[in-house]
């Protein structure tokens, strides 16, 4: 027997009667290549910034200083890479409160470069 139109079961064949998911979407599976590229942005802006900072001549050993900046950096791109996986899973609170981190750990490290260059 055919479904009725105006009945859930037929629009979404997954989802049984009496079956609740709150939050967690099954109609999309995470994108690991999504995760990746979202954890590798704030590596670029890293570069960029200490490539910025490096040029601007203020900079006493530079090998020494990208060292620094290399270490520092796991720690953005692995709160983006989570933020994605968060955002992409449908935990959206927790996911946006990781955006905010990052953004946070980008600007201080960018705060921190230009008083380097300024003063």
């Amino acid at each position: 027997m055919k479904p009725a139109f105006g009945d859930s079961a037929a629009r979404c064949p997954r989802a049984g009667p009496g079956r609740i998911v709150r939050g967690v979407s099954d109609s999309r599976p995470i994108s690991w290549k999504l995760v990746l590229v979202h954890g590798l942005l704030p590596l670029a802006v890293i570069i960029v910034i200490g490539g910025v900072a490096v040029a601007s001549g203020r900079v006493v050993t530079p090998f020494r200083f990208g060292e620094g900046l290399g270490r520092y950096a796991l720690f953005p791109m692995l709160t983006a890479a989570g933020a994605s996986f968060m955002l992409q899973s449908g935990r959206r609170g927790f996911g946006r409160a990781l955006v905010l981190l990052v953004g946070v750990m980008l600007a201080g490290l960018f705060a921190l470069v230009v008083r380097l260059i300024l003063g």
